[in-house]
C-alpha cells in the first residue's frame, strides 16, 4: 500500500486524493466524447444535466453512510459541509446522481433519455477510484483480500458487457445500474468495513438487490414509449 505517494515541501500527495482526482479528470473527459458521439451536445438544455448529476451525486454519497452504515445524520451533514473525500458511498452516490438528473430533466423540460453518456465515464472513473482506495488501505477486504481491485476489474468488465447492450436510448445506462447493483451484492460480504445488517443481508445488498429486479423488470417489458423520450422511471 502506498498512502502517500511523495511529499513537497513538507505537504503529503495522498495515493487517494490523487484518484479522486484523476477519476474526475477522467470521467469529464470521457462524458464530453460520448455527449458528442450520442449527440446530446445538440439538445442546449442537456447542459444542465452534468451539474445535477453532480449535485445528486454528492448528496446521496453522504446520505447513503446514513442508510448503508453506522454514521449519524448529524456527521453526515458535517462531513458534507466540510467537502471530506473520505465517509462517503459510491452506491448511494450513483442512486442520488440518478435522482439529480431525473429532477433536473423534469426541471428542464427534458423528455430524452441522457442515461448511456455517463456509462463510460461512472465505471471507469470508478475502477480509477478503487485502485485509489487500494493504495491507500481503505475500503479493504477481509483477511487482506484485495476487493477493491477486484470490483475495479468488474467494473471495466461490466463497461465492455454493456457497450454491446448499446441500441434504444438508456438501455446501456439501465443495464449499468442492474450490473454495478449485482457487482455490490457480490462483494459487500467481502468488505471488512461496518455496515447496517438486515437478517442475512446488510441495507446495502437489499437496497441494490431491490434496484436490481425493479430496473430489470422495467428493462424486459414490453416497449410502449416513443424512443427519443425517457418515460417514467426511464434512464437519466
Amino acid at each position: 500500500m502506498w498512502p502517500v505517494l511523495f511529499t513537497v515541501g513538507g505537504f503529503e500527495v495522498r495515493s487517494y486524493a490523487v484518484a479522486v482526482v484523476a477519476a474526475f479528470v477522467v470521467g469529464s473527459w470521457l462524458r464530453r466524447r460520448e455527449v458528442v458521439r450520442l449527440r446530446l451536445d445538440e439538445v442546449p438544455s442537456h447542459a444542465w444535466i452534468g451539474t445535477g448529476a453532480l449535485l445528486g451525486g454528492i448528496l446521496g454519497s453522504k446520505l447513503g453512510m446514513v442508510w448503508f452504515g453506522p454514521m449519524s445524520m448529524q456527521v453526515a451533514w458535517a462531513s458534507l459541509l466540510d467537502l471530506d473525500l473520505t465517509g462517503k458511498t459510491v452506491y448511494g452516490g450513483l442512486l442520488g446522481g440518478w435522482l439529480g438528473v431525473e429532477v433536473t430533466k423534469w426541471w428542464v423540460g427534458l423528455a430524452r433519455s441522457t442515461g448511456d453518456a455517463f456509462v463510460a465515464p461512472l465505471l471507469v472513473g470508478q475502477a480509477i477510484g478503487r485502485i485509489g482506495c487500494w493504495a491507500n488501505g481503505c475500503c479493504v477486504g477481509i483477511h487482506g483480500f484485495p476487493v477493491q481491485l477486484l470490483e475495479a476489474t468488474l467494473d471495466l468488465v461490466l463497461l465492455a458487457v454493456t457497450r454491446r447492450a448499446e441500441g434504444r436510448a438508456g438501455r446501456a445506462f439501465r443495464w449499468t445500474i442492474v450490473g454495478y447493483s449485482l457487482i455490490r451484492v457480490l462483494l459487500d460480504p467481502l468488505r471488512a468495513d461496518e455496515r447496517w445488517m438486515w437478517g442475512p443481508l446488510s441495507a446495502l445488498q437489499w437496497s441494490a438487490l431491490a434496484v436490481a429486479i425493479v430496473v430489470t423488470a422495467r428493462q424486459l417489458r414490453p416497449i410502449t414509449e416513443p424512443a427519443a423520450s425517457a418515460g417514467p422511471g426511464g434512464a437519466p
